[in-house]
């Protein structure tokens, strides 16, 4: 709110500045609040106002200066610290922000318009319990404030409090029913529950009411594709591409990576993520890495160190780092407890694993340092529940993004990603921001710990045909495009008696109808698509080698699942794509000695799906390439660059070693070959 001040001589001209600003007129507001400051340059109103307008005028060194100005003639001005903070909260600042924020109170204990924006600062440091103390505080005072019970969801859910938070939400939509962002917040949760149904009723009203609205158009299509209903899709996929190179926020950069093939665009959207997820933190000084000959300190920072296709990937090199020259250290978040078998083997195989869930970012990164970690490894990058944060406040001298994000993050706080010359070639090196580790094969690690089921499993057992041929693709359906599900379509007509083995998860049973629906549309019967149900790890892999061909997805590729139909000697067809996210299966291919299955074009493609289908001497060639003696699965296999999990940790270890070695000697991070 503009002040105003008491003298008559400059009034006019501050009430014309204030009708300006009123107006959104900010540039001629600020010209008259500097010629009443030529007049009263000791008027605090007046610096408070200037800085008001300069703020909005995106003008944040220069507004801080005139706040500073303000208050030092005014030092109890409570409006004046409670703006000052905004506008430190707004650039990301949030631990000066709350400095503001306390001191408005500590001149006026019932300054009760700054509880919110406390919690919201601490929410943003990471601290969601303690910024619900300060909701909840508001919700006393007022009990209907949407802003407020919004928040508090948002907290909530980040508590992994789920029943609690869906209460909040719906309390605040009872309030206002029709409002697009509460729509958003209850369809996004739901979703997050996977009960996508009811998800999708949110989001279809919230598109109604309000399509504009930051990421809704983003969500509202990946959930549409989540249930494999592609009713509006072209016209979605172009708004949302719309918006992007509008640099605006429209749909998180994973579930972009199922829609796009486009290496530029993957760094526009990442560059405007790290902007709005931006928190203002210092590099810890130079003196804290490890002296030369102790061992180097590896922290492995992620929310997935439990039953998740992750840890599996990780708990074969994790076992194998050398631990004479490497300490490893784990801070884990997100969901998951001390009874998920998985975590509780992950915990024996580090030297030291620490669980960080209820820790602010900020609590994390002085943990971090105080352990000595000269190498954090951010295992999320803009994945769900990531904490980037923790990054963004230098945990460590030296940060790697390295696997569970397959693209690049785009921030300065990043200095190295792990990757591999297929999946970042000479050319798509422009579009990667931080310095490149080129791993010798493939940069993704697997595990040959897998346990696989020894119960035998049959074709009749999953709902397959005892005879005929087999096609399947375990990735989530979301990844299934309608253009590649043509494609499947015609593959099936030109292969008599065959079938397509799918996975689709959670709330199958849409997902199911829609694509069964969709297979009729191209002249399919819906009895030739089975679908694989859900079950345990072990039986999983065993049942790949009831198929015949894994027929991968594009733009993203085929990982962890590719890796899996590999281990268990099924072939992988691939299509290659410009970006990381859809290179990585020919990655995989090439490590494990099969470029062959690797195809330029949907053309080539789907000839090459139907040539292995119909030409068996073709397939088994490939089949016996990858796996001498498929039914000992004693081969070719162990001995590639894709299975050696030995040489790929050295490869690994070679280039931490590197990267620490540059740091000592003054180096700015660059291009490593491992």
């Amino acid at each position: 709110m503009m002040k105003q001040v008491a003298t008559a001589e400059v009034s006019s001209m501050l009430e014309k500045g204030h009708a300006y600003a009123a107006k959104g007129n900010y540039r001629q507001a600020l010209k008259l609040f500097n010629k009443v400051l030529a007049k009263a340059p000791d008027s605090s109103a007046a610096w408070y106002n200037k800085a008001l307008a300069q703020n909005f005028l995106n003008q944040v060194p220069q507004a801080l200066e005139s706040f500073d100005k303000a208050l030092a003639l005014a030092p109890n001005d409570v409006d004046a610290w409670f703006a000052k903070g905004v506008t430190l909260a707004d650039s990301n600042r949030h631990k000066a922000a709350l400095e503001c924020y306390f001191k408005a109170l500590e001149i006026d204990p019932g300054f009760d318009q700054v509880w919110m924006n406390i919690g919201m600062a601490y929410a943003d440091l990471g601290n969601n319990a303690e910024a619900l103390n300060w909701y909840d505080k508001d919700l006393l005072v007022r009990p209907t404030d949407t802003e407020v019970l919004l928040c508090k969801g948002r907290a909530l859910e980040k508590l992994h409090r789920g029943r609690e938070a869906i209460e909040s939400y719906k309390r605040a939509l009872s309030i206002t029913p029709d409002d697009a962002e509460i729509l958003l917040m209850c369809g996004n949760f739901a979703r997050n529950g996977q009960r996508l149904d009811e998800a999708l009723e949110y989001l279809q009203k919230a598109m109604q009411n309000n399509p504009d609205l930051e990421m809704l158009s983003g969500i509202y299509l990946s959930t549409k594709m989540q249930l494999s209903d592609w009713s509006g899709f072209d016209e979605l996929r172009r708004l949302v591409v719309q918006k992007l190179k509008r640099k605006e926020s429209a749909i998180s950069l994973f579930k972009l990576m199922e829609l796009m093939d486009d290496p530029a665009l993957q760094l526009s959207a990442a560059k405007v993520e790290a902007q709005a997820d931006r928190v203002a933190g210092a590099a810890p000084d130079r003196a804290t890495l490890t002296q030369q000959g102790e061992k180097i300190r590896i922290g492995y920072f992620s929310a997935d160190f439990r039953e998740h296709p992750m840890a599996y990937l990780l708990e074969e090199l994790i076992s194998l780092h050398d631990r004479e020259r490497f300490e490893l250290v784990a801070f884990s978040f997100g969901p998951g407890g001390d009874d998920d078998a998985m975590r509780l083997r992950l915990q024996r195989l580090f030297d030291r694993f620490v669980d960080v869930n209820d820790k602010s970012d900020e609590d994390v990164t002085a943990m971090s340092r105080e352990a000595g970690i000269d190498v954090a490894i951010n295992l999320g990058g803009y994945t769900k529940h990531a904490r980037n944060g923790i990054f963004a406040l230098r945990a460590a001298p030296l940060q790697v993004s390295f696997l569970g994000y397959p693209g690049t993050m785009a921030v300065d706080y990043m200095d190295y990603i792990i990757a591999d010359r297929f999946v970042v070639t000479q050319e798509s090196r422009r579009y990667v921001s931080e310095s490149v580790v080129t791993m010798p094969g493939t940069y993704f690690p697997t595990s040959r710990q897998y346990q696989v089921s020894a119960y035998p499993v049959s074709r009749s057992q999953q709902g397959l045909p005892e005879s005929g041929f087999v096609f399947c693709c375990f990735n989530r359906n979301e990844k299934i495009l309608p253009e590649r599900f043509q494609i499947w379509m015609r593959i099936l007509e030109a292969v008599p008696g065959s079938v397509l083995w799918l996975y689709t998860g959670s709330n199958r049973e849409t997902a199911e109808d829609n694509l069964c629906s969709e297979a009729e549309k191209a002249g399919i019967s819906r009895d030739r698509l089975v679908y694989a149900s859900r079950v345990d790890h072990d039986v999983h892999l065993a049942r790949h080698r009831l198929a015949d061909l894994f027929l991968d997805t594009l733009p993203y590729n085929a990982h962890t699942t590719a890796t899996d139909a590999l281990w268990l000697g099924l072939p992988v067809l691939t299509q290659i794509g410009k970006a990381f996210h859809a290179r990585v299966a020919a990655s995989l291919l090439h490590a494990v000695g099969l470029p062959e299955l690797i195809t330029e074009t949907a053309e080539e493609y789907e000839a090459l799906a139907i040539e292995l289908a119909t030409n068996r001497v073709k397939l088994q060639a490939i089949r016996d390439k990858l796996v001498a003696n498929r039914d000992k699965l004693v081969a070719n296999r162990d001995a590639t660059a894709l299975f050696n999990t030995k040489d790929y940790t050295r490869s690994l270890e070679k280039a931490y070693r590197e990267m620490t070695g540059r740091y000592r000697r003054g180096e700015k991070a660059a291009d490593i070959v491992a």
